[in-house]
């Protein structure tokens, strides 16, 4: 990724979490997805998330290193997908999007298993 992101990326973290804390006032996922425009809570975490769907994509396809992007996004990625849950949930359940997330899910899922022995090793 490129580098001039991440001052973006970390505009978008902080929306993100804003984010987080304003799903509880919400009735329902649905009402949130729902909300009149100019609340832009479930774009923000839609919009996060797509960035970890990105980097997980790469990952998976070889195209980044899984190694770096693991000692730098692990811990930002699980917890990303843990708190955000409800949101994709949700967009999975909607007509044509039952693969949105995939690669973000299976990422999380190996990176959540002990890394390779082997990866102890790699400096």
């Amino acid at each position: 990724m490129k580098t001039e992101l991440d001052k973006e990326l970390l505009n978008n973290y902080s929306t993100f979490n804003a984010a987080l804390e304003k799903i509880g006032s919400y009735p329902s996922i649905e009402a949130l997805a729902m909300a009149a425009s100019p609340d832009t809570t479930y774009h923000d975490v839609c919009l996060y998330l797509s960035v970890h769907e990105l980097m997980a994509l790469g990952v998976r396809n070889k195209a980044f290193d899984g190694r770096i992007c693991y000692k730098f996004w692990n811990q930002v990625l699980s917890a990303a997908v843990d708190s955000a849950a409800p949101v994709i949930e949700y967009v999975r359940r909607q007509p044509y999007c039952s693969d949105t997330y995939s690669d973000l899910l299976w990422l999380d899922k190996q990176w959540k298993k002990s890394p390779p022995r082997w990866w102890k090793f790699w400096r």
